[in-house]
């Protein structure tokens, strides 16, 4: 019962936490900011060590640019979800997500310094 219990509290606090990286993401899109300088991929490097599931680092990562694209542009059409630019720009972002395991084993403290 404790272990199921725990369980719970947990998964819940992971949801809280992709609620407040998608709030924090649409904010700092939305919001006036310097050029070229979003919060995204600070949410895709910390979304994607702090989620045990890779999916949900993923949808922290689509959903805040997807929302972010819609508010910013009114609307999301075919020729927007067809152009090579975005596409890019979202595999990058995925980027820290897919590759966790390789990053968490070969960028050790030391070798950083």
């Amino acid at each position: 019962m404790v272990n199921q219990e725990q369980k719970l509290k947990s998964s819940f606090s992971y949801l809280v936490i992709l609620a407040v990286l998608i709030a924090l993401g649409v904010a700092g899109r939305l919001l006036p900011h310097p050029p070229n300088f979003t919060p995204m991929a600070a949410i895709a490097l910390f979304a994607g060590f702090i989620f045990i599931k890779r999916y949900m680092a993923v949808v922290a990562v689509i959903s805040t640019m997807l929302l972010c694209d819609y508010f910013a542009f009114g609307s999301l059409s075919a020729s927007w979800f067809g152009s090579k630019s975005m596409f890019v720009v979202y595999l990058a972002l995925l980027f820290p997500i897919v590759f966790k395991n390789f990053l968490q084993k070969k960028l050790g403290v030391l070798r950083i310094f």
